[in-house]
């Protein structure tokens, strides 16, 4: 393996030495770098792939995890590129290096927004939310990113810049390839740009939770809540110790009334609940079962120590933060019997625990995937697993 002294040395063809950094503690590769446009992008995936090196595209760095070392990190998040909105076609073309947060609050000063509200640091870019399929309790009403993805724009591993999709609602041509992009982690390339179907911004919300002793009469305050004639934007379940439900409506505090003459128990209004991450845990795992499973999952992992967790129960997914690893093994086996899949996104640096210990259908054409848009095999390797 070269050294980093000699990596460094072989990249000021391409950047000058500001342009390149040594990369921080968390990020899974040797040297950071800094394209400004992107000609000098496509100049280092060619010089990449001559040379063998391994890229990583780098958003804010904290949904990273896999396996390996990489040699290079690479963010978009200096290259000279502005954001495209028309509010009248309700449309957004937005770079992949620009800040989620920045830029949902330049699109709410025009009320819309981007339907996604995952749980994210001040540094969260638009590319690395695509990436890792990152989502919130939004999702209950609109979905995931591949829900609301218009286009997407990357460069390959053949050193080209490669468009799919188009920046209208209604599209007939051919294949979705935007949906290839979304959750697979930079290993097919990296994006440059991302076009959203934007949604309105609620001019008013109403936020009320509803805490429960018991699992069952949580379900069934959910699922009330889910089916109230009104504009329902999230009905999120959370153990943290106790079940509580908490739902999130647009529209003002006329629709009180009617959440009140539907929904039994002892409702506080006006809190809004953070889902932040534990930062106690040592695994974030994302779970998704058949819906009518996610009660008889709840009650066999429910009273694990330590255990954390908010879902989406009209969806049948939630998030877990774990501190034993130990535990793992017990929610596997519940996951796997009820027909579900889980992903571990985060976990210590140094664990062999598979990203998928369950492993998803399809992995073979997953590969092949991977070997037509990589032929060289640069773009992060073995982040998603073996020949992933």
């Amino acid at each position: 393996m070269i050294s980093r002294e000699k990596l460094e040395n072989s990249l000021l063809s391409i950047f000058n030495s500001e342009e390149i950094q040594t990369a921080k503690k968390g990020i899974p590769a040797r040297l950071v770098v800094y394209p400004k446009s992107r000609d000098q992008l496509c100049e280092l995936v060619t010089f990449a792939t001559a040379n063998g090196f391994t890229l990583i595209p780098l958003g804010s760095g904290s949904r990273l995890a896999g396996n390996g070392k990489y040699d290079l990190a690479v963010t978009t998040s200096h290259l000279d590129e502005q954001i495209e909105h028309s509010p009248a076609d309700m449309v957004a073309t937005i770079p992949a290096g620009a800040s989620f947060s920045l830029t949902q609050s330049s699109l709410q000063k025009h009320g819309q927004r981007i339907p996604l509200d995952p749980q994210v640091e001040d540094g969260s870019t638009i590319g690395g939310i695509v990436s890792a399929n990152a989502w919130g309790p939004l999702r209950h009403r609109f979905g995931t990113a591949k829900n609301s993805i218009l286009a997407t724009t990357i460069v390959n591993g053949e050193c080209k810049i490669v468009k799919a999709g188009a920046k209208v609602v209604k599209n007939v041509s051919g294949y979705d390839l935007n949906k290839l992009y979304i959750g697979a982690r930079g290993s097919l390339g990296i994006l440059l740009d991302v076009t959203f179907r934007l949604q309105p911004l609620p001019e008013k919300v109403q936020i009320f939770s509803v805490p429960h002793d018991s699992l069952h009469d949580a379900f069934q305050t959910a699922s009330a809540g889910s089916r109230l004639p009104l504009m329902v934007e999230t009905v999120v379940l959370r153990k943290s110790p106790d079940w509580e439900v908490t739902i999130k409506i647009a529209g003002s505090e006329e629709v009180r009334k009617t959440v009140e003459d539907a929904i039994p128990g002892d409702i506080s209004w006006g809190r809004e609940v953070n889902y932040s991450e534990n930062s106690d845990s040592l695994y974030d795992i994302n779970i998704s079962v058949p819906k009518s499973y996610l009660k008889s999952f709840f009650k066999s992992v429910g009273d694990l120590d330590g255990l954390s967790l908010w879902s989406l129960p009209e969806v049948g997914i939630c998030r877990l933060n774990l501190k034993d690893a130990g535990q793992l093994q017990q929610i596997t086996i519940c996951v796997e019997s009820g027909g579900g899949f889980m992903e571990v996104e985060r976990k210590p640096e140094g664990s062999d625990i598979p990203r998928w210990p369950i492993a998803p259908h399809g992995l073979n054409w997953m590969r092949q995937i991977k070997s037509a848009f990589d032929p060289h095999g640069i773009f992060a390797p073995g982040i998603l697993g073996k020949g992933l």
